[in-house]
């Protein structure tokens, strides 16, 4: 079940997970909330998040004074657990067909599951946008392995709010390996080949947020150029982006 540890919104304690947990929740109950649009769960306590709190609870809990505030297993939370709707993740013509399980990139499963809130693919964001891939949080440095044998298709580059990212093209698919650190094994760079198991790199943090982890998108590698193409809505991302979540439950740990 879904939980928070402290409170969230006005005169909260607003924990960063607790936060993005909240904003996870309401954006899965934006068919109460129209027209309002999704918040961005990036675990940051903002005017918008607390507004739509308050919202909230003013059509569903019918408060005529909403306190703005979430409070571990308070009334909003629960009604927030009860009311919530995820979408299903949508349909994609892109498949991949590993033919034998992947290696699973870290170490060991994540506590928090990537399957859930704002760590599983599909998951709302702001604008419109939805979640490219899946969430692996694990602490900073944490080491990255290859999902099988491949050839680096791409340098590491920077990715988001001082990450980076590694593509590599592996038997049936491509990955992008991101939110990592800027750092890598030496000669790792394109047209390099990895082997299954070869370290890639570490967990890196993102610049102004507590938020360390794996963020994995695959592609079945029908598509060509950029991974990520603003314009193909809803996740801006190469018309051959695959949902990563099944090929995460079947990979290997090792």
């Amino acid at each position: 079940m879904i939980q928070i540890q402290e409170s969230v919104g006005r005169n909260g304690v607003n924990r960063f997970q607790d936060v993005a947990t909240i904003q996870t929740l309401l954006n899965d109950c934006l068919h109460l909330l129209a027209p309002q649009t999704a918040l961005e769960p990036d675990g940051v306590l903002r005017a918008d998040t607390v507004a739509a709190i308050e919202e909230f609870q003013r059509r569903v809990l019918h408060a005529a004074q909403p306190d703005g505030r979430v409070d571990p297993g308070g009334r909003t939370l629960l009604a927030l657990l009860e009311h919530r709707r995820e979408e299903e993740g949508p349909t994609l013509d892109a498949v991949i067909d590993l033919g034998s399980s992947a290696r699973f990139p870290l170490e060991f499963r994540p506590a928090e599951s990537y399957r859930e809130g704002m760590r599983r693919f599909g998951a709302r964001r702001s604008g419109g946008r939805k979640h490219a891939g899946c969430d692996l949080y694990a602490p900073l440095g944490t080491p990255i392995f290859a999902m099988d044998s491949g050839v680096v298709v791409q340098d590491l580059y920077h990715f988001y709010l001082g990450t980076f990212a590694l593509e590599i093209q592996h038997p049936g698919f491509v990955a992008r390996y991101g939110e990592i650190t800027g750092k890598v094994p030496d000669g790792l760079r394109r047209g390099a080949t990895v082997r299954r198991g070869d370290l890639l790199g570490s967990v890196g943090r993102l610049e102004g947020l507590d938020m360390t982890m794996l963020h994995l998108e695959l592609y079945a590698g029908s598509g060509s150029g950029p991974l990520t193409v603003r314009a193909n809505i809803p996740f801006q991302r190469r018309s051959d982006l695959v949902d990563p979540t099944p090929v995460l439950d079947a990979a290997v740990d090792e």
